[in-house]
This record gives structure tokens, sequence and C-alpha cells, in this order.
């Protein structure tokens, strides 16, 4: 053994106990080993090392864990020997007696009282845990215990989004539906969890059946897992339920709106149930430190300028009213002292009048029901098209938190695709999340008429680029449509290849006899397609023919599309144009049919694979045909056009 001189340093930068022995090095190693832990000594690299949960007992997902009261937790650093109230969470919650730290990195926490019986509960180590070099965990943990027999399978999920970013801050706590739905902080919270980089959530290990829940959504701006009264919050409209039937519910995309948004809230109509007089309502702020409401002088209550007469028969709107938690009162003046006169002139609100709730004034009538404040839903959207074919690009993030049911409907999809007073498109894509740990996002695709197809190949392209930009996929993925599971890949910028489901229905022969052709072809490449082979395209009047084959008895009710096609030089390209039917017009580019045409080609012996297509729109789709697997890709151009929002009512 080569010992250093005294007074020098090793190669690993540590300066050796002068005087050492080889015997004593060695008994003082041992010693070190079995008794600490080395730290880097005074000038040495400094430990940013986060700590983790190394180990617990009861351990992740243990069940039938009977009468627990001590837990005993290992850290993978030395810690800060905090007492666990400040870094322990339980849900449903728990009283904490005492931590008692075993050195510097295990924790045996005890509780007043043994785990409820029959019951799920969740350990949260939060993520302003400590270690001794005050470097904090990267994200709190969690883990379940089954104090029953088992451990329950429900799962409640979402996103949650602020304006066309994901909240990466955000807080989700799920709270037992009290009789006054304002007043659900009161109640015992159930659980929390936190949002991922994408906005993503969910409460696993609920009982089903189980509920009704509340979930509350707010953004943590402070990091202090408190939703304070500027914070963007808001509860999911509806209570969940479980089922044996329905285990899991995706609860969709919920939208935050900055603190003092405007938005609505609506009263439904109601039984007056005897009450005489006028009736007003009027919202009043639920605060943090919220203790409920009390009837009596309520100087803060109807001089509000969101006062409104409120008619019992038909439904009331109150507007302006700033975004967050809110209670709504609703007043009958049944005493007739002309409280209503000031609600129809709100500028009155400074003389201060008092507004006295006596029994019988005050009426919170059964069934009213409020809606959460929304501001006029903005819909973000990005243009993009695939070689001259257009597209209205929306990540479904964004929808669930503005339109009542999540959706876009049909109507609505073609008014915004109407090229005169909407913004324009062939079509509108809904990029939305996967199936399963296999694919990366789910394009969901609508002709411009509103009604969904099963397939398009260059929006199938466009796709992958929007989802690669939106950080949902890499630069190869999977992704989920209608007509299966395809794989995609961003070669560059705007240089985007996909798959295509095999084709199908491959007819050489189309029985076709009343047009001035020839050649009748036909093939499904996720979508069923016509293809003339012709000497020109230009001079098909595809304004006539487009329309009339589109419709012809022999392909259906459902129609097809109809694609001409044209030597386009001596290289082996070709012309192509498309008549689509759903836009019920002439396509600068159709990818589903540049595939179908180049499957036809191939097999007439009139092209080899790649197939070279040169579209209407000027640009070039290249089609890889393999007979033999019965396997298609498609590679093309995909490019935004412009980004921007458009105002809907939500």
């Amino acid at each position: 053994m080569k010992l250093a001189r005294p007074g020098t340093r090793t190669r690993s930068g540590r300066r050796p106990v002068r005087g050492l022995t080889v015997g004593g090095g060695l008994a003082a190693c041992l010693l070190l080993v079995a008794c600490a832990v080395v730290e880097a000594p005074p000038g040495g690299p400094v430990d940013l090392t986060p700590p983790r949960l190394a180990a617990a007992f009861p351990e992740s997902g243990s069940v039938a864990v009977g009468p627990v009261r001590t837990f005993r937790l290992s850290f993978s650093e030395k810690m800060t020997r905090q007492p666990a109230e400040g870094w322990l969470h339980f849900y449903p919650a728990q009283r904490i007696r005492s931590t008692s730290w075993k050195g510097a990195q295990v924790a045996e926490v005890e509780l007043f009282e043994p785990l409820p019986a029959d019951t799920v509960v969740v350990v949260e180590v939060a993520a302003s845990l400590q270690d001794a070099h005050k470097v904090k965990s990267r994200g709190s943990r969690r883990y379940p215990l089954a104090t029953g027999a088992a451990l329950p399978g429900g799962r409640l999920a979402g996103a949650l989004v602020m304006g066309d970013s994901a909240v990466t801050n955000g807080v989700l706590e799920l709270f037992a539906v009290p009789p006054d739905t304002v007043e659900y902080f009161q109640q015992p919270l159930l659980r929390r969890t936190v949002t991922d980089e994408a906005g993503h959530w969910s409460f696993d290990w609920l009982p089903a059946p189980g509920g009704p829940w509340l979930v509350r959504a707010f953004s943590d701006n402070d990091a202090n897992l408190r939703a304070g009264d500027r914070e963007a919050q808001r509860v999911v409209p509806d209570t969940l339920r479980l089922s044996a039937e329905k285990p899991a519910i995706e609860v969709g995309v919920l939208t935050l709106y900055s603190h003092g948004t405007p938005g609505l809230l609506r009263v439904p109509a109601f039984d007056r149930r005897g009450w005489p007089g006028a009736w007003a309502a009027w919202p009043l702020a639920v605060t943090e430190n919220d203790t409920g409401w009390t009837p009596g002088v309520q100087p803060s209550g109807p001089r509000d300028r969101r006062a409104a007469p409120l008619k019992p028969e038909t439904e009331t709107i109150i507007a302006d009213v700033p975004s967050g938690a809110a209670r709504v009162i609703i007043f009958a003046d049944v005493d007739g002292d002309s409280l209503a006169a000031d609600f129809h002139r709100p500028g009155r609100a400074r003389q201060r009048p008092h507004y006295r709730h006596r029994a019988g004034q005050h009426c919170d009538p059964e069934g009213v029901t409020m809606d959460p404040a929304h501001a006029p839903f903005r819909l973000p959207f990005v243009k993009m098209h695939g070689a001259g074919n257009d597209f209205i690009m929306v990540d479904h993030r964004v929808l669930a938190g503005g339109l009542a049911d999540g959706k876009l409907d049909g109507e609505l999809i073609a008014a915004l695709c109407d090229r005169r007073k909407g913004i324009g498109a062939d079509g509108l894509i809904i990029i939305g999340p996967g199936s399963d740990a296999g694919t990366s996002f789910r394009m969901t695709y609508f002709n411009s008429d509103g009604g969904e197809a099963e397939m398009c190949g260059n929006g199938a392209r466009c796709s992958v680029a929007h989802a690669h930009h939106l950080g949902l996929a890499g630069s190869e993925c999977r992704f989920d449509t209608w007509s299966g599971a395809l794989s995609g890949w961003v070669h560059g910028p705007g240089d985007i290849e996909i798959t295509l489901p095999a084709w199908r229905n491959l007819d050489l022969a189309v029985g076709l006899t009343d047009t001035p052709w020839d050649l009748h072809a036909a093939c499904n490449t996720g979508v069923p397609h016509l293809v003339i082979p012709v000497a020109d395209v230009d001079a098909v009047d595809l304004v006539q023919w487009g329309p009339r084959l589109r419709r012809h008895p022999l392909f259906g009710a459902a129609g097809t599309n109809v694609n001409w096609v044209s030597p386009d030089g001596p290289r082996g390209a070709w012309r192509i144009r498309t008549y689509e039917r759903g836009v019920e017009a002439e396509t600068l580019a159709c990818g589903t049919g540049a595939s179908a045409s180049a499957v036809i080609l191939c097999a007439l012996g009139r092209a080899e694979s790649p197939v070279r297509l040169h579209t209407r729109g000027g640009d070039v789709l290249a089609v890889a045909v393999d007979r033999e697997a019965g396997a298609l890709r498609l590679r093309g151009p995909a490019l935004v056009a412009f980004e921007g929002e458009v105002v809907l009512d939500g």
C-alpha cells in the first residue's frame, strides 16, 4: 500500500491524516464505514443530491395492515430532523403524536390513534422535505395503505390548464360533498395531489362504488399547498361518483382563470314555495378564512353592483363576477320595504342602506344550483397545412375548461372551418390523450362539414408535428386514430413521415360505365378512394365530376373520395387532383388519396415505390409502398401557417 506524504493531497482531492499507519488507517476506514456516511471535506464539491424516501414500514401498497400507529421512514440522505408535522401528511388526516429520529436518516413517527379500519390511507412525504445540506426533494411521494383486505382500484384523472399553457404548479383536493357545496372546504380533506409537467393529475386507490366527491383545483403560486384568495382556483363543475361498472372517470381538462377575470353565475329557475314579493340574487366571495354566511345585517351584500333582480320562473344570469369561489345569496323582499328598487339602480349603493335578513326574508330554495363562474371562452388554435391541405389544430386540454361538455359539436366545427365567416380550413383536428402507455396522443379528425372521419393522412402528419411541438410526442412516436395506431417521425422542421393503415378493398376494375374514362380503381387507405388514371389532370372538369362520382350509388350512402392522376414527365413522378368528401370540394392535397393512388399505380405496374406525387398545392408527397407487407409510409411537408384564438360562447 502506498501512503501519501503528510501535507499532500491524494488524487481524490482529500487531505490524508498525518502519521497514519497502515494498520491504523485500515481500522479507521472500517470504523468510518461502520459508523457514518463520509461527507465531502471543506473545500470539496457541494452535495446537491436531492433526498428521497428510500424505504418505508409499512411499505407501499400494504393491505390488511391492522391497527398501525407507528411508521418507520428511511431516507437516502442525512436529513435536518424536522418534526413530521411539517413534511408527512395522511389522507384522510391523522394526528401525529411524536417524531423520533434514529440517526440522521431514519424517522419513526407515532400517531395518536391507529389507522381507521377498512379504509385506504394515502401517506404523503411532501416536497418541502430538506436534507442536511438544505437540498429539497424533487417532488412529493405518495403511497397507499389498505387497512382492509384489498387495495381499491377506483381512479379520477384529468388535466389543468391556464390560457394556452399547462398548469405545472397545480394542486388538486378531493372533498366529500357537504349539504352546502360552497362549504366544501370545511369538510375533511380526503386526498391531495399535484399536477405533473404536462398538467396531468390523478387520484388513485379510490373506492368503487364511492362518492359523491368535489374536486377543487388551484394554482399554488406560493408553494404552500393552500388556495390563497388571489390564486386561480376552481371546483370541478359536477360532483363525481364512481360505480362498480365505471370505476374510473376521465374528468377532462379544467381551465383556471387568473384572479379577477370576469365571468358569469347562472341561477336556474326554482319554485317560489309561496314566498311573495320581489326577489334578488347577489354573489359573495368565499375567502380563504371564510366561516360561512349567516342571515343578518350584511353591509357588503346587496350593495354589490353585481346584485341582480331575480325571477324564480326563469334562469337568471349574474354577469361580471370575479373568478374564484363564490356564494350566491337568494333574497325575497316579503315585507315590501323597497329593496327591489335599489337593485335596479346600482349607483344608489353609495347611500349604504341596511338590508335586514329577518326570518322569512332570506330564502334558500331547494334545487337552486350555481354553475362555476367562467369567462367568455377563448379557444386557442394553430392553423397548419400539409402540402396545402389545411387544418385547425386544437389541444384537447383547453376544451373542458370552457365548454359545457368539453367538446366541439359539428355545427361549431363547420362554422370554424368556413372560409368566409370562420377561420377557414379543410378540417379540424383535436390532439387528445393516447389510449395507453404505448401511444403518445390521439388524433380525432373532423371534416369541414363537421362530420367526424376515420383518417386523414396529411392531418395525421400535421398532428405528429403539433404533438411534437406541444411536448406530447418525441421525434419518433406512436399515436391513435380511429383507423388504428400509427407511427410517426419528425425528420426535421416541417418534414414529417407517418405510417398508414394497411390498405384494403383493392379493386383494379371498378364497374363504372357512365364516365368518359376507361379505367377506374378503388382502394381504402383508412378512408375509401376512387382513383382514375388520365392523360392530363388539368383537363378534368372536377366541378362536374367530383360531386357526381363522390356520391355515386356504387359506393353506398357514405360515398367515396375521388382522385385523378396523370404522369408528370419522364422520371416517374405523377400529378394528382382530389375531390374530398366532407369538404365537398377540391383540396390542395390529400394524404390518403395520394397513398391510395400510389398503391393502385404500383399494382397496375405504372409506378415503382416510392411514388412521388405533385399536389395541387405545389408540394410533393412521397409514398413508400410495400406490396408484400401491405404497408404504407407517407412523407411530406407539415407547416404552421399562423396561430390565434377565437371567442366562443361557452
